[in-house]
């Protein structure tokens, strides 16, 4: 904006806005079109539609004119709903300038698990507890589309209430202490042992294992209600 532009705007009380307000050829515009472009991204595949509008002008770096590189480095959040923000770097002949930001707003619109009841504690909720309830705007981090296999709440959730993952937490198949069935596989050949669990597990998890008539340790992965599986081994049949 030169200096005779400057004067009549402060004379006509107008306001003031840079060369690169809304011009989508400008840095600002690139920048708020690749913003859009990486939330559309991240939301591919995700349950849901998502829809998305830029918030302001991006702060841009000094010395950053229209021909400089954008390069997109990340999203603030994973689930782009509510207000987040792109970051990019901003370099121009090979020299690095600066970081830009481009503030974002995202609505959703889909279905969510509620409760239909209250659930306790360590219960494991079935599909005649919860059901499915539409949503539009910022759904709560987390929520639940469908139930995950191998978890239970962590704390209690009153009727009428959107589950999250962070309500769920996952059910241990293998406890300290306890005797499992430990399985060592390899084409041709099955060795199953009793041993002792001496880590809490749960499906995938990996514990250490004592073998039987010795002290020796092994680690294994958890593969069902008290058993698990050699690590470097297969479950076999």
């Amino acid at each position: 904006m030169n200096a005779r532009v400057l004067w009549v705007a402060v004379i006509l009380g107008l306001p003031l806005q840079s060369d690169d307000t809304h011009e989508p050829g400008s840095l600002a515009g690139r920048i708020q079109a690749e913003a859009l472009a990486q939330a559309e991204r991240e939301a591919r595949g995700l349950p849901g539609t998502y829809r998305f509008r830029t918030v302001g002008v991006p702060a841009l770096p000094p010395l950053a004119g229209p021909d400089a590189r954008v390069e997109f480095s990340h999203l603030s959040k994973k689930e782009p709903s509510g207000r987040f923000f792109a970051t990019f770097r901003i370099s121009k002949d090979g020299r690095q300038l600066g970081f830009a930001r481009a503030d974002l707003e995202g609505s959703w619109t889909g279905l969510v698990l509620r409760a239909k009841e209250s659930l306790p504690r360590k219960s494991v909720p079935d599909e005649s507890q919860v059901e499915s309830a539409a949503l539009e705007g910022t759904p709560p981090p987390g929520a639940l589309t469908v139930l995950p296999d191998g978890h239970r709440l962590r704390q209690p959730v009153p009727a009428g209430r959107v589950l999250t993952f962070a309500d769920l937490e996952p059910i241990p198949l293998v406890q300290a202490g306890e005797r499992i069935r430990l399985t060592a596989a390899q084409p041709g050949v099955t060795i199953v042992a009793e041993a002792t669990a001496r880590g809490t597990g749960c499906l995938g998890q990996r514990v250490r294992v004592e073998l039987p008539g010795s002290r020796k340790w092994v680690h294994a992965q958890v593969n069902g209600q008290g058993e698990a599986v050699l690590e470097g081994f297969s479950k076999g049949k």
